[in-house]
């Protein structure tokens, strides 16, 4: 399970062709559990007609998954699975932007969930029958043609987490 949590809480940064460690992502931030954006994520995982436009500049990731009838659901399993579909998409699709720039559409999962402006997370999940809902809703959402997250060492003090004012540098930058 730890897995699962460090990906969502810590976030990863990955490139085409290989994963980067999170201590080479400048100003990236830690995000928080936000029950808010949790009950949010199942509002929006209940209702397949919920127009996302409506959240900006939040932004939210969806995963459907559906199991034949006598196909026990494996919720962490599943819910992983979907995690790891969108952590790989840039692996899938490649991001070779030597800026780190959002500009391409199939990251779109990827970007939100990397973007190192992020600091607050919710997800949730709705079962109906045999089919699944996952939803994870970030409080920002990344924006088209600005870097995913910034590549550079990480922070190692609190001048180095400038992104949010007052922001201190735990391994990583913390908003305050």
């Amino acid at each position: 399970m730890y897995e699962v949590v460090s990906v969502v809480l810590y976030g990863t940064c990955r490139r085409a062709d290989e994963k980067i460690s999170i201590s080479q992502c400048t100003s990236y931030y830690i995000k928080a559990w936000d029950c808010e954006l949790e009950k949010l994520a199942e509002k929006i995982a209940a209702d397949e007609d919920f127009d996302l436009e409506s959240i900006h500049p939040r932004a939210a990731n969806i995963d459907h998954r559906a199991h034949c009838q006598n196909f026990e659901l494996n919720y962490y399993q599943d819910i992983n699975k979907s995690l790891k579909r969108w952590n790989y998409e840039v692996r899938e699709f490649g991001q070779t932007d030597p800026k780190n720039l959002y500009n391409d559409d199939s990251l779109e999962h990827f970007a939100n969930m990397a973007h190192g402006k992020n600091t607050k997370i919710g997800c949730s999940y709705y079962r109906k029958g045999k089919a699944l809902t996952f939803v994870c809703v970030y409080d920002i959402g990344a924006e088209w043609d600005q870097p995913i997250y910034e590549l550079g060492p990480r922070c190692k003090t609190n001048n180095d987490c400038t992104t949010y004012a007052n922001s201190t540098c735990d391994m990583l930058c913390v908003k305050k």
